[in-house]
């Protein structure tokens, strides 16, 4: 397909015109401001454009009916987009495989699927399979002395990660009727590259 670009030439505050570009087409401008076609993929890279991949973007197909008070790991199940296949929506895990610094955001809503029975969820970032070493990475939320039905959670870190390291995202939804559960309307689980690996 292509892709349309432009680029406005300026030189001395003054416009040299403007130049649309197509997939597999760049440009190249010397010291004389003169312009040459080279190719896109290299203009986008000297640019940063997509500098922020792999990224993903996961959410709940259906309500996940759990255990009271027992931490499990939140079914995922589909993605709106996850670059390079790094997202498995069996194991409900991210492998983002590439060596970095990445940025993670996490919302879960518990549900009690009783009127004022939730007394409490926790959200965990697992890493590897057990909990990531850092207190950002983990959040509760109490409704002692006021239980709703449902409510979010939500948290946002940052974690290191080698390019075979996966992670998940575990919740803990604890109330008073029994029947809690992770509730897909809001719960979502994304993540992209910030910066190469230090």
């Amino acid at each position: 397909s292509s892709t349309a670009a432009e680029l406005n030439l300026i030189d001395g505050g003054t416009s040299r015109g403007t130049t649309a570009i197509a997939d597999g087409d760049g440009v190249l401008i010397n010291d004389a401001g003169t312009m040459r076609m080279t190719n896109v993929t290299t203009l986008k890279t000297y640019m940063g454009v997509e500098k922020n991949n792999p990224s993903f973007f996961a959410y709940m197909s259906a309500h996940q009916g759990v255990s009271d008070n027992t931490n499990t790991k939140v079914a995922f199940d589909s993605t709106l987009f996850a670059t390079s296949g790094t997202y498995d929506t069996t194991n409900y895990r991210w492998t983002p495989g590439v060596a970095g610094n990445y940025q993670l955001m996490v919302q879960i809503v518990g549900d009690s699927q009783a009127t004022a029975n939730l007394y409490a969820i926790t959200l965990y970032v697992f890493k590897n399979g057990s909990g990531y070493s850092l207190n950002s990475a983990e959040v509760n939320a109490n409704y002692v002395d006021n239980y709703p039905r449902q409510h979010p959670i939500s948290l946002n870190t940052c974690v290191q990660s080698d390019a075979d390291d996966y992670f998940e995202i575990w919740a803990a939804v604890n109330d008073t009727s029994g029947t809690p559960q992770h509730f897909k309307y809001g719960s979502y689980f994304g993540g992209f590259l910030i910066s190469a690996a230090a």
